[in-house]
Order: structure tokens, then C-alpha cells, then sequence
């Protein structure tokens, strides 16, 4: 114990400021947990009071029409998706193309046959019949993969493309 006090006497100096700056720590520590204790006290007085539960009410109803108006953006939302999709079945996504030599006595692939299909496989076909001498074309609707005219061998190969590779390329997006 003795060596504690010669230790304590030949430092004193330090020692005295170092207690000083562990008083002075102590201090703001302590003044720092009163302002958070008055703070606290403040919140439990408004609380008690009633007035800090109006502040809540008034924040949930403010909330309540945020949730309703965001509810009916998204039902808005929804109903343009659905005529979208509607119109996008409608849309030409299967489109293939025959070029074939209609005359053999002519050289050159200048005619061609062309289908042009919706996802329900519905659509137009084109068969465009070039010579030196004239060309004609001929357009012809197809419902549902049918058509209620007689085909050629070109058109039915454009159009049994369309239908399967558009069908084969779906599948293997699924899976």
C-alpha cells in the first residue's frame, strides 16, 4: 500500500489532472443523460395528455388515403395492362418468307410467298407470282391457322413455318 501513496506523491501532479479529467467526463455524461431523461419526460407528458395520440390519428388517416389513392392507381394500372395485352395478342409476331422461282424457264428466286400471323395464328398470307412478262399478288386471310382457299405448295410451307417456329421458339422461352 505504501508503494500506492509513493507512487501517488511522485505523480501527483498527473494524477490530479487525470482524476480532473475523469470528474469532468462524468459530468457531461451526466448532463447529457438529463437532457435525454427532460426529453423522455416531455413525450410521456404528450402522450398522457392525449395530444401525441391525435398526432397518430392524424398521421394513420393521412396514411389511409395514401394506401386508397395508391389502390386506385394500381387498379388503373391493371385494367390498361389487360387492354394492352388484349391488343398485344393482336399483334403480327410470327412473320416468315419464301422466296421461290415460280417459272423454271426464268432464273432468280423473284417471287415469294409471305406470312404474316398473330399469336393466335391469325393473320394474312402473300403470294407474289413475278415473270418477265407481268406479276400478280394475292392476299389471303387466315383464322386460326386456316384458310378457306386452295393453297399452294409454297404457301402452305410459308404458313406451316410461321405457325411452328414462332410455337417452337414460345416453348423454349417456357421452359
Amino acid at each position: 500500500m505504501e508503494l500506492i501513496w509513493l507512487w501517488i506523491e511522485s505523480y501527483q501532479k498527473e494524477f490530479i489532472l487525470g482524476m480532473a479529467a475523469l470528474l469532468f467526463l462524468l459530468c457531461l455524461f451526466l448532463l447529457l443523460q438529463g437532457r435525454k431523461l427532460r426529453r423522455m419526460e416531455k413525450r410521456m407528458k404528450a402522450y398522457e395528455s392525449g395530444s401525441l395520440n391525435k398526432t397518430l390519428e392524424e398521421r394513420a388517416a393521412e396514411l389511409q388515403e395514401e394506401l386508397q389513392a395508391l389502390t386506385k392507381e394500381v387498379e388503373s394500372e391493371k385494367r390498361r395492362l389487360t387492354r394492352f395485352l388484349a391488343k398485344e395478342k393482336k399483334a403480327i409476331k410470327k412473320v416468315k418468307l419464301i422466296k421461290y422461282n415460280a417459272f423454271e424457264t426464268q432464273g432468280g428466286k423473284v417471287s415469294y410467298a409471305l406470312a404474316l400471323l398473330n399469336e393466335e395464328n391469325s393473320g394474312i398470307l402473300i403470294n407474289s407470282i413475278h415473270s418477265t412478262d407481268f406479276s400478280f399478288s394475292y392476299a389471303k386471310e387466315v383464322v386460326r391457322g386456316e384458310v378457306d382457299q386452295v393453297l399452294s405448295k409454297e404457301e402452305k410451307e410459308v404458313l406451316e413455318k410461321a405457325i411452328t417456329e414462332r410455337d417452337k421458339l414460345s416453348a423454349g422461352i417456357k421452359k
